[in-house]
């Protein structure tokens, strides 16, 4: 346990994926304050460590201390559900073999039956919480999502990059099949967090098929967008280039499912939170940038270690 007189010493780095990440300062902070601010942030100046860009001059670091209590020893268990993203215009115009469609813009967003395969997936859930008698308006317990003293279950669900080419209601019967006790439409109820790529795509997915999940409710609970999630990225990849930051992203996404459903069938996702935090700056690739397996594999380490 640490004492009164320790000092947390914090560390900031720029890390960087196919350069040597880079050290932008450090911070320190006595526990004593910490300990006496429990549950408050405290925010301190960050010391920059030397060549440090001046516009970055006047940076500083927020933490709070949340508990002393020790970490629990054990395994832990999540269940991660992955949702595929709906047609986009890149899917459509590569299926037809349009290629001014495919390069006449970046970060493509859903068609019109991308959009209807993400209602169609917030339908058949909906549906299926009512066959097996489930309020997904309550939350959600089970045995496999109780805590007990060995480990600690919970869920998340990841919009993934995967190209979405099923057609309609493609997912009840699979779901029935796979779940015939409801313990993971449960599970899938009782997520609680929602994560996304920052790609267009991902978000109006997201938006459109998990609306009214209970974890996408209030400004407590938002879609946070990871710009590890976003998809892999080939040489020459239009649509896996972004066009859009931190707080244009949810805002873009919103605007073009308004063009799309009409603005009284968009405005409930409006009330949808969005945080964008970690998709600051040019968190995409270049055009002729080609991520190697290893990257790729990084990457995914990035995302595993977040979601624990």
């Amino acid at each position: 346990m640490p004492l009164a007189t320790d000092v947390v010493e914090i560390e900031v780095f720029d890390k960087d994926t196919y350069t040597r990440d880079d050290r932008i300062g450090t911070a320190h902070v006595p526990f004593h304050l910490l300990e006496r601010q429990r549950g408050k942030a405290i925010t301190t100046r960050l010391v920059m460590a030397k060549g440090v860009s001046s516009e970055r001059r006047m940076a500083s670091v927020t933490v709070r201390l949340i508990s002393k209590a020790p970490v629990r020893a054990g395994p832990t268990k999540k269940t991660i559900f992955l949702v595929r993203h709906g047609e986009s215009l890149w899917n459509k115009a590569q299926e037809r073999k349009d290629l001014t469609g495919m390069v006449k813009q970046y970060d493509h967003e859903l068609t019109t039956l991308g959009i209807q395969q993400a209602q169609a997936l917030n339908a058949q859930w909906k549906e299926l919480s009512k066959e097996a008698g489930v309020d997904f308006d309550v939350p959600q317990s089970s045995p496999a999502l109780e805590l007990s003293s060995a480990r600690n279950t919970d869920s998340h669900v990841v919009p993934s990059e995967t190209t979405q080419r099923d057609g309609l209601g493609s997912w009840a019967p699979l779901m029935h099949e796979w779940d015939d006790d409801g313990r993971r439409l449960r599970a899938f109820l009782s997520a609680q967090c929602i994560f996304s790529s920052p790609l267009t795509r991902a978000v109006q997915t997201t938006l459109v098929g998990l609306q009214d999940h209970p974890a996408l409710r209030g400004a407590t609970r938002p879609l946070t967008l990871l710009r590890t999630l976003r998809e892999v990225k080939n040489r020459g990849s239009y649509d896996s280039v972004g066009r859009y930051s931190e707080g244009d992203i949810g805002p873009h996404a919103k605007t073009m499912l308004r063009h799309s459903l009409g603005t009284d069938a968009a405005e409930v996702l409006s009330d949808v939170t969005v945080n964008s935090h970690d998709a600051v700056g040019e968190w995409w690739l270049s055009l002729v940038t080609q991520e190697t397996k290893a990257q790729v594999m990084d990457r995914l380490d990035n995302i595993m270690a977040t979601l624990r």
